[in-house]
């Protein structure tokens, strides 16, 4: 598909083009995009959820659809673009799109994202308890803090869902001397031969 095509099509999803036969048009478009040339294009996708007449919609539906039949190229990143609108104005839009994908994909995806939550909320604490402390304790804290905890295993990064983590390398952790403390965490990859 040429790029002019396509910046057409594209533009027709714009909120200048309310007409849902115009924007039913331009998602039937989309049914012809793999799932790799559609993950290219998904952030633009889920903010032009943004500018639809109603909280569903052909885009929705789709987007909705192909998340579900392609949980780790689509489904992930699908749910996390979903997850990051909670604190938008759009939220209530959002979070029925995300309870529609939730009650609609598999139960081992589901399982999965739960653990991915799981795993940010108790990485966030320990980020910020680790914060409080002085600059030369932090380290000691933090690995204190993440040999106690209990951190899932065998999880999907979900930045890249293809990469399978089986632990975190608690002494490969640091903090770096910021005043936002930010944490570098460490890997164990199911792929054996690759480095942490």
């Amino acid at each position: 598909m040429c790029t002019s095509s396509l910046t057409m099509k594209f533009q027709l999803l714009d909120a200048k083009y309310s007409d849902t036969k115009v924007r039913e048009y331009a998602v039937n478009c989309l049914h012809k995009f793999s799932d790799e040339e559609l993950k290219l294009y998904l952030l633009q996708l889920m903010q032009v959820l943004k500018y639809e007449p109603h909280h569903y919609s052909a885009l929705a539906q789709f987007l909705l659809d192909r998340a579900c039949r392609s949980e780790v190229t689509l489904g992930v990143a699908f749910f996390w673009y979903l997850h990051a609108e909670l604190d938008s104005e759009y939220r209530e839009r959002f979070a029925l799109i995300m309870e529609a994908f939730l009650m609609h994909c598999s139960e081992r995806q589901r399982e999965e994202i739960f653990k991915q939550l799981e795993l940010i909320k108790k990485l966030k604490e320990i980020s910020i308890e680790v914060k409080e402390y002085p600059k030369d304790k932090r380290r000691e804290e933090l690995i204190k803090l993440l040999t106690s905890s209990i951190v899932p295993r065998d999880f999907q990064l979900p930045l890249d869902p293809t990469i399978i983590v089986k632990r975190i390398d608690v002494e490969g952790c640091r903090v770096f001397d910021s005043a936002q403390a930010p944490v570098m965490l460490s890997l164990v990859l199911e792929d054996s031969c690759a480095d942490p």
